[in-house]
């Protein structure tokens, strides 16, 4: 059997952003103590806020939990390189001898690379990193 502490917990995280109001707690949960159940998982580590609201004619509060959010951190790309754009240039280069039909393409994208490599060239220059 679940205490009021759990099943209040289970109700908040089933209402997610949209919090649950402490009347519509007392009536799932079956007590009328519900702001000492809040206090009681406030106590235990849990982030739970509350904004007062009516309800009716009756003035109460609505919950809000506020659950960790975990997230992953993809690892740093290496930073771009004027070396690198330039293999790439060399790469393009050799493809546009080897695929004729493809020369437009080709053509677009290594100016793209000059144009990024240019840039880095001109940011480094400017940051005194050459």
């Amino acid at each position: 059997m679940k205490t009021d502490c759990q099943k209040t917990l289970e109700y908040l995280r089933q209402s997610k952003n949209r919090g649950c109001h402490s009347f519509d707690l007392m009536h799932l949960v079956g007590t009328t103590r519900i702001a000492a159940r809040i206090d009681d998982l406030k106590k235990q580590g849990f982030s739970i806020t509350s904004v007062k609201e009516k309800k009716g004619d009756a003035l109460g509060c609505r919950y809000y939990l506020h659950e960790a959010v975990t997230a992953t951190i993809e690892p740093l790309q290496e930073p771009k390189t004027v070396k690198y754009y330039d293999s790439l240039i060399q790469q393009k280069r050799d493809e546009w001898i080897k695929s004729p039909e493809r020369r437009a393409i080709i053509e677009l994208q290594a100016k793209t690379l000059k144009l990024a490599r240019d840039l880095l060239v001109q940011q480094e220059g400017q940051y005194g990193m050459v």
